[in-house]
């Protein structure tokens, strides 16, 4: 049994959804990802893992909204950081993992998705991996060079 209720919350001075998976047994918080929702951890699969235990009555799951990361979603944060942010992603490329790193060593504590969502949001473009190129198809490639085209064995 699954029920869901909106809480608020005096500290956050906003509401935050509060999700319980079972009726009886042992209470079990659990946290979702930073950035993430109160039912990301049934999406990810942990409620069907524990079905046995809250079929039997043995715990009851709850999760709530996470905090961590939304700042930059909901553009309710710091605008010091903000406004770093965006310098920093106009200053020169960027992988999504290497923000959330950046940001870590600034003493943030974000997550891929939170970083994922500012940039989309903010209609940004971004590397995919850190090659210096953008990950595009094989067929868009440029021909092999001369290195490449040694160590290739010779077909007969």
């Amino acid at each position: 049994m699954k029920t869901v209720q909106r809480w608020f919350s005096d500290r956050l001075q906003d509401e935050i959804t509060v999700v319980r998976w079972g009726i009886s047994g042992r209470p079990v918080l659990v946290f979702p990802s930073a950035g993430g929702d109160a039912e990301e951890i049934e999406r990810f699969g942990l409620v069907g893992a524990c079905g046995q235990l809250l079929a039997e009555g043995r715990i009851k799951l709850y999760s709530v909204d996470s905090v961590a990361g939304q700042a930059m979603v909901t553009k309710s944060g710091s605008i010091e950081h903000r406004t770093w942010l965006l310098a920093r992603i106009k200053e020169k490329d960027f992988t999504l993992l290497g923000l959330v790193g950046e940001l870590a060593e600034r003493g943030l504590k974000v997550d891929y998705r939170s970083v994922w969502t500012f940039v989309h949001d903010e209609k940004l473009s971004f590397k995919k991996s850190r090659g210096g190129q953008r990950t595009r198809s094989p067929r868009r490639r440029a021909p092999a060079g001369a290195v490449e085209q040694v160590s290739r064995p010779h077909r007969a």
